[in-house]
């Protein structure tokens, strides 16, 4: 599997190598990138993970209230079983087990409000700010918020990822490919997409994810 070194070799990425890239399963092959430690609790079958994003966790007390209230309670869900899996500088990991029409196992990420604050989006347009900045910070939690925006969809795959620092930000560049799934008798496509988040070096503050398309092959 090619591992790519640079984003100017993403950038000049063949039209060849782009089809080969969304045909590829697998787990992301970046060495430094950050995905979440299951704590030598390996995810069972079907187990999915869930991002609990919060305003008031410090500990794993809060943490369990936390996924409590704004999921049990708030989907009443009667009967569960919730055990604590392990916790790190950044965040408090659980394992909940329930049933509905049919069992169901949830791996749960809530983060430590002394690291990564979620802020209200619509009266401050930000979704989350950092309270500890500095470089590798950054890169860890914006590498799991990249895990998780893409783990759970099969068609995306992270090809590469940096970060890089001027006078006043740290901006996060990430590079995924997918297939575009065509319908009303359209063909699928191929696309490389670039996404970025910029992060206020003073304030923490995060901006809002912005997309950018970089190649499509039609027809693939």
């Amino acid at each position: 599997m090619k591992i790519w070194t640079s984003e100017e070799e993403v950038l000049n990425m063949s039209n060849k190598d782009l089809i080969k890239e969304v045909q590829r399963k697998g787990k992301i092959c970046i060495s430094d990138f950050y995905e979440p430690d299951i704590f030598g609790n390996e995810l069972v079958k079907d187990e999915w993970w869930k991002e609990f994003q919060t305003k008031s966790v410090n500990n794993k007390n809060d943490a369990e209230n936390e996924i409590i209230s704004s999921y049990i309670d708030r989907w009443s869900i009667s009967s569960y079983r919730l055990d604590f899996i392990g916790e790190n500088e950044y965040y408090y990991q659980f394992q909940l087990e329930y049933s509905d029409s049919i069992k169901r196992t949830v791996r749960c990420i809530v983060y430590n409000e002394n690291i990564i604050f979620y802020t209200s989006y619509s009266q401050t347009g930000y979704f989350f700010e950092f309270r500890f900045i500095n470089e590798i910070t950054i890169k860890n939690l914006l590498d799991l918020q990249a895990f998780f925006d893409n783990n759970h969809r099969h068609s995306q795959r992270i090809i590469y990822r940096n970060v890089v620092e001027t006078e006043n930000n740290f901006i996060y560049n990430y590079y995924i490919v997918f297939v575009s799934s065509g319908d009303w008798n359209t063909d699928d496509e191929a696309v490389l997409e670039k996404r970025e988040i910029t992060v206020n070096k003073n304030t923490g503050e995060c901006d809002l994810m912005k997309r950018t398309e970089i190649k499509r092959i039609k027809n693939i």
